[in-house]
This record gives C-alpha cells, structure tokens and sequence, in this order.
C-alpha cells in the first residue's frame, strides 16, 4: 500500500522544536541510568544487597520516565504520538507520522 505524505513546513518547524525540548529530558534518563549501573557495581563489589536492590529501583524509575517522555511527544498536526513506547529508536529519526501522513522531517 503505497502512502503520500504531506508537506507542511510549520508542522516540520513545530516537530523539530519539540523534539529539542525531549532531547534535554533524554539527557536525564540516561544520566539516571548510568547511576543505576554505578549502583549495580557498587553492590557487586561491596556484597550489600541494598545498594544492588537500589539498582533496581532507579533502573525502573528511568525506563518509566523514558516511556512518559516518549508518550508526551506528540505529532503537531494531530496530536497523537508517532513513537511506541518500548522501540528505543531516537524522536529525530521519525521521518512522518503514522496517523495523519505528515512529514515530520524534511524529505530532502
């Protein structure tokens, strides 16, 4: 089945900038989950349960935070999210949106 999308250069501009916002949110999960390993390390290398448990608890509250983030972006043009949840792929690499077939990056 063969789709057109369409071109709409403010819903590209809106899409671009929201995308820049979610890019500085990332930046946190990933810093959260990189205290979670040094947890993870810490409780291997110490042999306390608490510290490796800790492990747990800040991995879950990243991957959480990075599903809210992903689920808040939304297309400008029909207000749904082009993103699943569990896909790690990036928000920039979403070229149109699978609901209402506008481009959310420039084609060319």
């Amino acid at each position: 089945m063969k789709t057109k999308a369409i071109l709409d250069p403010e819903t590209i501009a809106a899409w671009q900038l929201a995308v820049a916002g979610s890019q500085q949110k990332f930046k946190l999960v990933f810093a959260s989950l990189f205290m979670a390993l040094l947890c993870l390390g810490f409780g291997i290398f110490l042999h306390n349960i608490y510290v490796f448990g800790l492990f747990f608890v800040i991995a879950f509250i990243a991957l959480a935070a990075n599903t809210a983030i992903r689920l808040n972006l939304a297309c400008p043009h029909c207000a749904q999210c082009p993103l699943t949840p569990f896909v790690l792929s990036s928000p920039s690499t979403i070229e149109f949106c699978p609901y209402c077939f506008y481009w959310l990056k420039s084609p060319w």
